[in-house]
């Protein structure tokens, strides 16, 4: 019986959950919304915002895809397109140019750049995924989900330290608190990522790479997402990876930081896997 149970509840464990918002607004697909109000002000990148006068009414499945989508966009190497026929995602190895064609990565003709595949014009660095991680200023790179511009998927701006501070007290009620060198925040405006050669400790300091202790991945060079580590150290075949995350990241089976489960899932997902959210978050489980 004891058995039974244990495995009765590893299975529910197992499973994946739900957004938070869907409960609290009705709306499948909703990962962003307001306790006060109920209302959803973000869809997930694979569903498509619907308005009524005023707000979001339903986050609807993408309507065209394969060789639907590349008929309504007309472009041959798209792969996802919203309800109106624009293309929003490209086959594998193919990006954005500037004129949101889908080209492979140094085509002949067009190169695209960090600023096209991230579509943050102000953006410096990206990441492995194509997301901002650096601004081409003392800006700050901020998710579009933290101000709820409904966008899909993991797109950002570039905001000042003041910008940052007024976005966090209209819609946190507080003012954020952030590293000198912070240059990158999270969804719920807590530092996400420091300026180059520095890394995020646990404690909320940016200090540069090192080689024991918090900031510990001066000889992780070739480590992917390592901004965003707070530990490094050596597995068992002596290769360096992660150890521990910052801002609710954790170390994926190669040993990198990279999934962004607050961009992919919302704001009340905690842990995630690339295809589903496994554990929300107790802070927002009723919304921002």
């Amino acid at each position: 019986m004891v058995v039974t149970f244990l495995l009765l509840l590893w299975a529910g464990l197992a499973q994946a959950l739900s957004p938070p918002c869907e409960g609290i607004t009705g709306i499948l697909g909703c990962i962003e919304c307001m306790k006060a109000t109920k209302a959803c002000m973000l869809c997930h990148k694979d569903r498509w915002p619907a308005y009524n006068a005023v707000k979001i009414a339903a986050c609807k499945a993408a309507a065209t895809t394969g060789s639907t989508c590349r008929t309504a966009s007309g472009d041959k190497e798209c792969s996802r397109c919203d309800s109106a026929g624009w293309c929003y995602q490209c086959n594998a190895n193919k990006y954005f140019d500037s004129a949101y064609n889908c080209k492979p990565d140094g085509a002949a003709t067009v190169k695209a750049t960090c600023k096209q595949v991230s579509k943050n014009a102000q953006c410096a660095a990206c990441n492995p995924d194509n997301t901002c991680r650096l601004c081409d200023t003392s800006k700050l790179v901020v998710p579009m989900s933290a101000t709820y511009i409904n966008i899909p998927g993991s797109q950002s701006q570039c905001l000042t330290a003041a910008q940052v501070k007024t976005e966090a007290l209209d819609l946190m009620g507080a003012a954020p608190s952030l590293p000198s060198l912070c240059r990158e925040v999270t969804p719920d405006f807590k530092c996400a990522s420091c300026v180059s050669g520095y890394t995020l400790t646990i404690t909320n300091k940016c200090v540069k790479y090192g080689v024991t202790g918090d900031g510990a991945c001066g000889q992780a060079s070739t480590l992917p997402y390592r901004q965003y580590c707070s530990k490094c150290g050596k597995n068992a075949r002596g290769n360096w990876v992660c150890k521990q995350c910052t801002w609710g990241r954790k170390p994926d089976a190669s040993g990198a930081c990279s999934i962004n489960c607050k961009a992919l899932w919302g704001i009340g997902c905690l842990d995630c896997t690339a295809t589903a959210c496994t554990r929300t978050d107790p802070v927002f489980a009723s919304g921002r």
